[in-house]
């Protein structure tokens, strides 16, 4: 069940880049993208850590990663690429229910500016192929 999953600091740090990939693609996250990831994750991610000790971790790990690649710039393709090894490596951790939330949340990201252009139509389906 979704709810008892328990996931590590890896598993946030990989949704992180792959969230920032997505984001970044067109070589600009603009601040929209940024509060749709923000908001996702209270909606969605903290449902998943059951850790009443930590319970803002997920979302902590999350976004600091995501802050961190986007200041210091990191390239979308390369941060794509590490969540794709780190899912190939851990699929285990990857279970339908966690698919969907992935899903959902890099679909809203990608939507959060009028829409999904060609680079984040690519990546997303790039991303969806990974996912099945």
């Amino acid at each position: 069940m979704l709810n008892t999953l328990t996931l590590d600091i890896n598993f946030y740090q990989a949704l992180g880049s792959l969230y920032y990939a997505i984001a970044s693609c067109d070589s600009k996250v603009r601040k929209e993208e940024y509060n749709q990831l923000k908001k996702i994750i209270a909606q969605n991610w903290l449902q998943i850590d059951t850790d009443k000790d930590t319970e803002n971790y997920s979302a902590f790990i999350i976004e600091h990663t995501f802050s961190l690649l986007n200041n210091s710039k990191e390239n979308a393709d390369t941060c794509f690429n590490d969540f794709l090894i780190f899912k190939q490596k851990n699929p285990d951790l990857f279970t339908t229910e966690v698919n969907q939330i992935i899903w959902k949340t890099s679909n809203e990201i990608a939507m959060s500016i009028a829409g999904k252009n060609k680079s984040e139509l690519i990546l997303l389906t790039k991303l969806k192929l990974s996912l099945i």
